[in-house]
């Protein structure tokens, strides 16, 4: 089956199956690790020790050095495990087993040998190329061996009961080559649950240190390595610094482009512009570079404007707007390689830049990695144009305003049939898989990673077989249920992925736009007309769902299915496949009660409008009451914090119409503003970074601006007879600067008004708190060349 093959390149190798184990691994056996000066393989080996806790009843005894001293007192019956890299000193002690082939990194192998240390004794050799090579090799260990869930946080699924008596264990081998996608990154985008219910309570980044640990330790024992920490983070926040003590590359998405919060730009949104502040942008990004220049990282290059829109260009033309994106791409691709000459770079074709490529107007430069799209459905854009050694965006989770938040969108099937497009031709750069808040999309999530490593398991039939196959082996795992009731599972995700609007990309986000918007145009023809208007009737005809049988079917057979599964994990299955058909189910009995009483009122029929509408309501209350079974034990209160789809606004909205009609006074609605989980770093005033570095301060910058000059980061060009230079800070200091090239100091010229240049001038400029000058100079030159000099095009 495919759990067995681990989505690996795997050689599994069990010699003596069907007689009795060779030897035992107990609480009383060791580990053996002599390299915990390597942080992340330390983090890694102490959850390996929780996971052993968990199983054997006891804490492992850890040892630092192998010797025949160290482990002499250690029982010849009892294994010893040892975990490392190909350079842990005991490793030429062993004999390592041809199939393992530890040659490329995070390449690795467990398998059993005689223990060169213990005369007659066996051990587990746990080992990898490198550093995430012998992490994967360690939760390996605890995911076969020990048979530790890598999703035990997400799923709620620890092992059940220790045993005193532990494990037998049998020879065998299990090799992991290289996986195919060299980075394989989770980006929680949009995290809106986890950002209201694991909030930092420091304030300090969006979920608690404790929260990023999970995620971080899930990807590792997912067999990722990338991972892209958070929507809108500072470069210097802690959440970044444990991604990195973790072991983890960081990288950055579209518009947090070098690591930028550009949703807490400081300046003005005219200053958010590479054509007439240059300057202020280098600034900005040359400090995100600082402050992530020691850590391991897959730097974004690229232009957008403020808040994940297109930059502002009136009037341009495409060929403008590529050409400016080309030549920030240029600078940003320059800067990271002076401070880290071979870096890992990439670029996304989101939205416009899409456009742009297509009609062949962007210039990548060598060495710069171009990442593909799938635009939120895990449908992937211009496939036709992906080659070697690109990348891939893609979402099991996504807010768009018809997605998935709250549930699964994305089937397995999709994923195979879409990502192996981009394995056929060797474009495996980077996949990038945007999660959201993760809890909701396990499923999904999980086909990925186990695709990402070896995809070659999932291309050999048809998707939907595949697909069949992988959720099966999923539900038989999560479930602890035989291969029939696991199949009868499956079949019961296909129909839920098989919902119609699902097919088409459509989910939970989708069916709240359907709510609110057809509440909306309801109360507003009975607050301006006291009757409905045929348009508004169309619609409600129109938007009763047609899916909806098929939802009530699906229902039936999942709440069938639940007494076949056992007690301690139907809590889980309540909270993922329960929750989810039922929030579709009751979400699509709102819709269609509100349509029902839209026509009713359409038709005269008031009293009878009446009635369906509050069962519209009792729709939503059986809505949240299924969001609520989602919320068992830890896990209470989740779903409060929806606030991007927001089912707890809709619910308001739906009151507000009871009210109108009922001709009573509307209760209130919270129209919260979206990444409210953000606020937190409403506080800061250290743009870009969230703690202080004078170094810099963007708010010591002073930012210079030429009014009638083709800018550039260091100054610009003009050919009019003068040019008109403009100076601001956000510091409320006195801003002193010089034209001739000398230092600025508390003496010189005080900046109250633009300045008029006519000749090539260097402007130098600083703020000043009396006598005391702040950190940052400015330092442009405009260059005055004369017209029929001036060959140069505006962008570069």
């Amino acid at each position: 089956s495919i759990v067995m093959l681990l989505a690996a390149h795997l050689v599994l190798l069990f010699l003596g199956t069907g007689v009795s184990a060779v030897s035992h691994l107990t609480g009383d056996s060791i580990i053996v690790f002599t390299e915990s000066n390597v942080t992340a393989l330390n983090l890694a080996v102490k959850d390996v020790s929780q996971d052993w806790y968990k199983v054997l009843c006891y804490p492992p005894v850890v040892v630092s050095t192998a010797s025949t001293d160290t482990l002499q007192g250690v029982s010849t019956d009892l294994v010893t495990v040892f975990i490392g890299t190909t350079k842990a000193p005991w490793l030429q002690s062993f004999a390592i087993p041809s199939d393992c082939k530890l040659t490329a990194p995070e390449s690795h192998c467990i398998f059993t040998t005689k223990d060169p240390f213990r005369k007659g004794a066996t051990s587990i050799v746990a080992i990898g190329v490198e550093m995430r090579g012998a992490i994967y090799a360690g939760y390996t260990f605890t995911e076969q061996i020990l048979r530790t869930d890598p999703w035990y946080i997400w799923t709620d699924h620890d092992p059940r009961n220790c045993t005193q008596s532990g494990i037998d264990i049998d020879t065998f081998t299990l090799y992991y080559a290289p996986p195919a996608f060299k980075y394989r990154a989770f980006f929680t985008n949009d995290e809106d649950l986890l950002g209201g219910f694991k909030a930092d309570p420091l304030g300090e980044t969006v979920f608690d240190l404790k929260t990023w640990n999970d995620l971080f330790e899930t990807l590792l024992r997912l067999k990722g390595n990338t991972f892209l920490v958070g929507t809108v983070p500072f470069p210097d926040e802690k959440s970044l610094k444990l991604a990195s003590r973790r072991g983890l590359v960081i990288a950055h998405h579209h518009f947090n482009l070098l690591g930028i919060d550009n949703f807490r730009w400081p300046y003005s949104k005219q200053e958010w512009s590479w054509a007439d502040y240059p300057s202020v942008m280098a600034f900005s990004w040359k400090a995100c570079i600082a402050a992530q220049q020691d850590k391991e990282v897959v730097w974004s290059v690229g232009y957008r404007g403020l808040n994940d829109y297109p930059f502002p260009c009136p009037g341009c033309s495409d060929e403008n707007k590529a050409d400016q994106i080309n030549w920030v791409i240029g600078n940003q691709t320059e800067w990271i390689r002076s401070v880290q000459p071979s870096a890992h770079i990439i670029t996304y074709l989101w939205a416009e830049g899409a456009g742009f490529y297509q009609k062949g107007l962007l210039k990548i430069p060598e060495g710069v990695h171009i990442v593909f799209t799938d635009r939120g459905a895990g449908f992937v854009v211009d496939l036709d144009l992906v080659k070697p050694e690109d990348g891939l965006y893609y979402h099991t989770a996504m807010l768009n305003g018809h997605a998935n938040q709250l549930s699964e969108m994305v089937p397995p099937s999709r994923i195979f049939d879409q990502v192996k497009e981009f394995v056929k031709r060797n474009a495996t750069f980077i996949f990038v898989l945007n999660t959201s808040d993760l809890r909701p999309v396990p499923l999904s999530t999980d086909a990925v990673m186990k695709f990402l490593w070896n995809p070659q398991t999932y291309m050999q039939s048809d998707p939907n077989t595949t697909q069949l196959n992988f959720i099966t082996d999923w539900c038989a795992e999560k479930y602890e249920v035989s291969a029939e009731i696991a199949g009868k599972i499956a079949n019961a995700y296909v129909q839920y992925f098989n919902t119609p609007y699902i097919v088409e990309g459509h989910a939970d986000h989708y069916l709240a736009g359907q709510i609110s918007g057809l509440a909306g145009t309801y109360k507003e023809d009975l607050q301006k007309r006291g009757n409905v208007s045929k348009t508004t009737a169309d619609a409600a005809r129109t938007a009763k769902p047609t899916s909806l049988p098929h939802l009530e079917d699906l229902s039936k057979q999942a709440y069938g299915l639940l007494n076949s599964i056992p007690q301690h994990r139907q809590t889980f299955f309540k909270s993922h496949l329960l929750t989810q058909v039922g929030i579709h189910r009751y979400a699509c009995r709102t819709i269609d009660k509100i349509a029902d009483s839209v026509l009713a009122a359409y038709a005269g029929s008031m009293g009878n409008a009446s009635v369906l509408l509050d069962s519209a309501i009792e729709e939503l209350d059986n809505f949240f009451a299924v969001e609520r079974m989602g919320e068992y034990g830890s896990w209470r209160g989740l779903y409060m914090h929806d606030k991007l789809v927001n089912y707890h606004i809709r619910r308001r909205e739906v009151l507000q119409l009871k009210a109108v009609m009922a001709k009573m006074p509307m209760p209130p609605v919270e129209h919260s503003e979206y990444y409210t989980f953000y606020d937190y770093q409403v506080v800061h005033n250290n743009f870009p970074y969230f703690y202080y570095n004078a170094s810099w301060d963007g708010r010591s910058l002073v930012q210079i601006t030429c009014a009638n000059c083709s800018n550039t980061p260091d100054g610009g060009t003009f050919t009019s007879d003068e040019a008109v230079v403009s100076m601001s800070i956000l510091n409320s200091v006195a801003i002193h600067y010089t034209l001739d090239g000398s230092e600025p100091s508390s003496s010189s010229s005080v900046y109250s008004t633009p300045i008029v240049i006519r000749k090539t001038t260097q402007v130098r400029a600083r703020g000043f708190l009396g006598s005391e000058q702040l950190a940052i100079l400015s330092d442009l030159t405009y260059k005055k060349i004369e017209r029929e000099a001036n060959t140069s095009q505006r962008w570069q």
